[in-house]
């Protein structure tokens, strides 16, 4: 009722307007009795709460949205419990595993001119690739997604060029239609991009 709602949205309210982040720092002095030791913990917390937000979850479901995708293009329904297809396949660290490999590699060469730009490309479809096969092994994974690219870096950044009016809309509107209408219209074209790239 209304007092459930009043909880729900003072939590909302504490986290987004920082409080949440004082009453963990506020709790950990009260342990530690530190100023400079909680703030290290905090940081130290802070970091490993992301990094396996990032492994367990952000890159695991990067690659189920693409084989979501993959899988649409030839059913016309797809079950639910399909969301947790790398859970069933005991292939959910692998996964993550092979997205990470691939964003190392591309972070390192970031610092490159043009590594920036053609990596980017020539690692794009690893998300699909392990869609497709969990299986594959992260260094086979890349190695796939840099043949299925060789001539179609260019193509694919001219491709991703036509989103731009989609990713203007998005500012107009807070990111409100990139969560509704972008990302999804974008992930469904370019996984008819990959089919066309794979075959």
């Amino acid at each position: 009722g209304r007092h459930t709602e009043g909880v729900i949205a003072s939590l909302v309210g504490t986290v987004t307007s920082g409080h949440l982040y004082v009453k963990v720092l506020q709790a950990i002095f009260t342990i530690t009795e530190s100023p400079r030791a909680s703030l290290i913990i905090f940081v130290i917390l802070s970091v490993f709460i992301y990094a396996s937000f990032f492994v367990f979850v952000r890159e695991p479901y990067t690659v189920i949205g693409r084989r979501m995708y993959l899988e649409a293009r030839t059913y016309e329904k797809i079950p639910f419990h399909h969301v947790f297809h790398l859970k069933h396949a005991r292939r959910w660290f692998r996964a993550s595993l092979c997205a990470i490999y691939a964003d190392f590699l591309y972070a390192l060469w970031f610092f490159t001119i043009a590594g920036a730009f053609i990596k980017r490309y020539s690692y794009y479809q690893v998300p699909y690739i392990v869609a497709e096969n969990p299986d594959i092994k992260p260094r086979e994974a890349l190695a796939l997604s840099v043949a299925m690219m060789d001539g179609h870096k260019m193509e694919c950044f001219k491709f991703e060029l036509t989103f731009f009016g989609w990713l203007a809309l998005g500012l107009v509107t807070g990111g409100f239609s990139n969560i509704f209408f972008y990302a999804p219209y974008k992930l469904s074209v370019m996984s008819e991009y990959y089919a066309l790239v794979h075959d």
